[in-house]
């Protein structure tokens, strides 16, 4: 069986039902009515793979039912590494890996997990399903499709937005 690694971002670890008191979500960042937004940051190791089907960075853990705003969703960062680096990234919840949108960062700067073509398939309003391991959750991840030259301590932000209900 083949393996891949698991990076978990400080927000992902704040949030996983291994702690203490798994029963307290972080606060999201109210934008305006029901939309909230989750900012997540990670530091790349250098070392993301899309081997093995793909190297997992966990992003957060949101309650069940909330419902994927990819259209305002995005994935920024400084230049990833160096002579040609780029990262891809599928973001999406064990239903769909890709469900809230797809990012190829290659230079410094703001990408819409939405770009041109086809829409994620969470484009339609889809209220997320719990996960088994995060009872009345759900983890949203990014998986690895595709790395190089990338530069261990470089940031990537990850910007979530959703909204609760319908």
């Amino acid at each position: 069986m083949p393996t891949f690694n698991t990076y978990n971002t400080a927000n992902y670890s704040a949030q996983t039902p291994t702690r203490l008191n798994p029963s307290r979500l972080q606060l999201p960042n109210v934008a305006s009515g029901s939309v909230q937004f989750a900012t997540i940051l990670h530091t790349l190791v250098g070392s993301e793979s899309s081997a093995n089907g793909g190297d997992v960075i966990n992003l957060a853990i949101l309650p069940a039912g909330v419902i994927p705003l990819p259209q305002l969703s995005s994935v920024s960062c400084e230049v990833p590494g160096t002579s040609s680096p780029s990262l891809a990234v599928d973001v999406g919840t064990a239903s769909d890996a890709a469900g809230w949108g797809h990012a190829t960062l290659t230079a410094g700067g703001l990408v819409p997990m939405m770009g041109a073509g086809t829409p994620p398939s969470f484009f339609n309003p889809t209220p997320l399903v719990e996960d088994a391991a995060t009872k009345g959750n759900v983890t949203v991840f990014a998986k690895v499709t595709a790395a190089a030259n990338l530069t261990a301590g470089r940031k990537v932000v990850f910007t979530l937005a959703y909204k609760i209900g319908s």
